[in-house]
């Protein structure tokens, strides 16, 4: 095995751990993806899941993947995903 082979395995292998198979839309899906990585977004699903309470996670992000908003004019201008 190569070197160069080697290292795309490690890090296919890190991406697939992390959960990241597709690039963010915006904002609200990188930080999505760092909450889920980290655990955050199942402790606070379980949070409001006791309280019977919507966490709120999904209209968060679809309004922080909002293309107009400034940060994803500069960010991720040109990803029309």
């Amino acid at each position: 095995m190569t070197v160069l082979t080697e290292f795309v395995n490690v890090n296919l292998s890190i991406m697939a751990h992390a959960h990241i198979k597709h690039k963010s839309k915006g904002l609200g899906s990188a930080i999505e993806k760092v909450t889920e990585a980290t655990g955050i977004k199942k402790v606070v699903e379980a949070g409001a899941k006791a309280l019977g309470k919507d966490c709120g996670c999904s209209k968060r992000r679809d309004f922080l993947d909002n293309p107009n908003l400034a940060v994803n004019k500069i960010f991720y201008k040109g990803d029309k995903k």
